[in-house]
């Protein structure tokens, strides 16, 4: 019994052991993301990096759809039908070169949303990445939870993601 409930306190101690601090992710929306944070520039988007432990990271990334072409109402439009989440869905396992395992259009404190999970196969092994995608105007957030294959950090995803402030 004792090893059971330390199987389930282990993934607690482990968060509590990182430092998390508040990142202004542009005038709009705010997240917490484990200390030490790293900014970069993926391909032409802002984004925000911190490492969990060895075996996971957390990223916040900014996609501005304007400089893609797509305005507010544009966009807006396209939220509406469900070929675009295909689309995107598409886009974002090319972009990071992994394999949709799902997909589910959702809403994120009353925007369109968009949740995926991603297989990764990379130089330094497999990962598993859960993403969170929302959209404000013409700009998607994206926030991911990046995971060595055979471990899990639903404790930070769920820091993470319960850590979203949007003005």
């Amino acid at each position: 019994m004792n090893k059971i409930i330390l199987l389930f306190l282990l993934p607690v101690s482990l968060l509590l052991n990182v430092e998390w601090e508040r990142v202004a992710i542009d005038k709009k929306v705010s997240v917490l993301l484990p200390k030490p944070i790293e900014k970069l520039n993926v391909d032409g988007k802002d984004a925000w990096y911190g490492e969990i432990d060895s075996a996971g990271k957390c990223m916040v990334m900014i996609t501005d759809m304007g400089k893609m072409g797509m305005d507010s109402k544009t966009l807006a439009e396209e939220l509406k039908r469900k070929e675009f989440y295909g689309k995107l869905k598409n886009g974002l396992a090319l972009g990071s070169n992994g394999k949709p395992r799902n997909g589910q259009i959702t809403t994120f404190k009353g925007y369109h949303a968009y949740k995926i999970d991603i297989t990764m196969e990379e130089e330094e092994g497999t990962f598993d990445t859960k993403l969170l995608n929302f959209f404000i105007g013409a700009k998607m957030y994206t926030f991911s939870v990046i995971s060595q294959k055979g471990t899990t950090h639903s404790s930070a995803e769920a820091k993470l993601i319960s850590s979203i402030i949007i003005k």
